[in-house]
């Protein structure tokens, strides 16, 4: 398994990919956890982080048109834990979370704001410091 940060090319052409098939789905998605953490914090990859996290805001059946379509583009998936969360592997072995609910850790996610990245904007949480501190508690200093 590679890390987004030590694959970036890679890792930049499966997040614009996922972020294309969502809007050409009409699917609002949108960064979480260590990724939107990363993007925020540090304006890329956390070097440590061993995956993508990504979340969408969509029914049952828009979320299994979603699958098929990432499995038309080389993502490989299997169920996780949880009827809402699912790993997606892509050809290149970088890890890509996608999270399929209301709240992530019970976190609700009803607004979003945009961040810039690689010049392509992309959804996070809103407000996204009060996310990150429910997320995380001090994460304005890397734990590593």
């Amino acid at each position: 398994m590679k890390k987004p940060n030590d694959a970036k090319e890679f890792a930049d052409e499966m997040l614009e990919k996922w972020d294309d098939i969502c809007r050409e789905l009409g699917i609002v998605n949108f960064l979480v956890l260590g990724t939107c953490l990363g993007f925020y914090r540090d304006k890329g990859y956390i070097p440590w982080d061993d995956d993508i996290d990504v979340g969408v805001k969509c029914d049952g059946e828009a979320f299994s048109r979603l699958v098929h379509r990432l499995m038309e583009e080389g993502f490989t998936t299997e169920e996780e834990g949880s009827p809402f969360r699912y790993k997606h592997f892509y050809k290149n072995g970088i890890l890509f979370d996608v999270w399929r609910s209301s709240g992530v850790d019970g976190w609700k996610l009803t607004s979003f704001e945009e961040i810039t990245y690689n010049g392509r904007v992309y959804r996070i949480p809103h407000p996204v410091e009060q996310y990150l501190e429910l997320e995380y508690g001090n994460w304005r200093v890397p734990d590593r």
